[in-house]
């Protein structure tokens, strides 16, 4: 149990690099994904993240949930968030943390403050040399929302797009792969998927 509850709780960062194959675009596209920080600390000023994220060159950024705590101060959180929305387009989805705080809606609009995209049954278009890249995102289930900004995404989908749904429960891949959406990217698991 001391095991389980420890690979739980490790917070140390870690870098996974996965390689999709798409027809759809003609250049690579470089996301960084990045889940369940739950505000810890990655080095002074939160340097040790911020410096593995941009070693990675993305293009993007993806949020993809429990980027803030329920019960740790929000501060680290703010400070990577605030750094890299400063460098490139970031992508932010609730998890259920957010939700468990009890300020969702207001980590939302410090979010889109910071100059965030949210996510929330929406899409946005990224116009890319190598072709469009669609992304669309929906709110944790503890939101209540999430099925029906699932089904609202679904039905922006640009079949000459490569979509994307940022989501951050993966248990939930039933329900997502009744749309044809190219990628989901998930976390909650902490590790991302």
């Amino acid at each position: 149990l001391l095991i389980l509850l420890a690979a739980a709780f490790d917070s140390r960062l870690r870098v996974v690099t996965y390689e999709v194959p798409t027809e759809k675009l003609t250049e690579g596209l470089r996301l960084a994904v990045l889940t369940d920080l739950h505000s810890c600390a990655y080095g002074e000023g939160q340097r040790e993240l911020l410096d593995a994220v941009e070693a990675q060159a993305p293009d993007a950024v993806m949020l993809a949930g429990d980027i803030v705590d329920d019960v740790l101060p929000q501060e680290n959180a703010w400070t990577v968030v605030s750094a890299l929305a400063e460098r490139m387009p970031c992508f932010y989805v609730t998890g259920n943390h957010e939700w468990w705080s009890g300020e969702a809606e207001r980590i939302c609009e410090e979010m889109e403050s910071l100059g965030v995209t949210v996510l929330r049954g929406e899409s946005e278009l990224l116009s890319l040399p190598g072709g469009s890249v669609q992304i669309c995102g929906i709110d944790d289930p503890d939101s209540g929302e999430s099925g029906d900004q699932l089904a609202r995404a679904g039905s922006l989908i640009q079949e000459d797009a490569f979509t994307i749904l940022l989501a951050h429960r993966p248990e939930e891949i039933q329900a997502y792969l009744r749309y044809s959406f190219d990628l989901i990217l998930s976390g909650h698991a902490h590790g991302g998927q």
